[in-house]
């Protein structure tokens, strides 16, 4: 048996960063994004999903249920009126959607393919210009993934092709005006 290493680059932004683009302007088109993003099916992780979603919480495999329910974190508001909700419930509902679980090479955002899903659509309809969302990761290991990723953070990775040609792009110069920075960070994933 062998490991696989690949290694890896990017630009991180944390949900922190990514919530900062929901303002009082554009809340009506999140709310409505998620309204239409939102189905029923996505409601609970079964069995044979629980190889694929990292991170359920007492995970029982003779009940075949976990309990990190897709509901709790993904579901949508009541149809409401969005110039009652203040931003800041928005973006922490949101915040609370992007979650990490595990350790050292186990760490990972819990149902990690439906948050990335989620983003990238949402950053589309709000902020098309941005660069490239490629996925969303959490590590945990200095040592396997490397000394500049955060540990225990899931982290929102762009493109760094697209925010760079030796200096930063149009599209790199509106993500650094959000997330303060354009470090290309690098990291090394391993399969074993």
């Amino acid at each position: 048996m062998g490991v696989d290493i690949t290694a890896c680059e990017g630009v991180l932004a944390t949900i922190e960063d990514i919530v900062k683009i929901v303002n009082n302007k554009n809340k009506q088109q999140v709310l409505d994004y998620w309204n239409n993003w939102w189905s029923p099916d996505l409601a609970s992780c079964e069995h044979d999903r629980h190889e694929q979603v990292l991170g359920c919480l007492n995970f029982d495999p003779d009940e075949e249920q976990c309990g990190f329910v897709m509901s709790d974190l993904f579901e949508p508001l009541a149809e409401t009126n969005a110039s009652m909700l203040k931003i800041g419930v928005v973006r922490t509902l949101l915040k609370n959607m992007v979650n990490v679980e595990g350790t050292g090479l186990d760490t990972g955002v819990v149902f990690a393919e439906e948050v990335h899903s989620f983003f990238e659509g949402l950053l589309n309809k709000i902020a098309p210009k941005l660069p490239y969302l490629e996925s969303v990761e959490a590590w945990g290991s200095s040592r396997y993934n490397g000394w500049d990723v955060p540990l225990g953070v899931a982290c929102f990775i762009f493109d760094a092709e697209s925010c760079f040609r030796k200096v930063p792009t149009a599209a790199g110069k509106r993500l650094k005006e959000i997330i303060g920075d354009l470090d290309v960070t690098s990291w090394s994933d391993y399969s074993v």
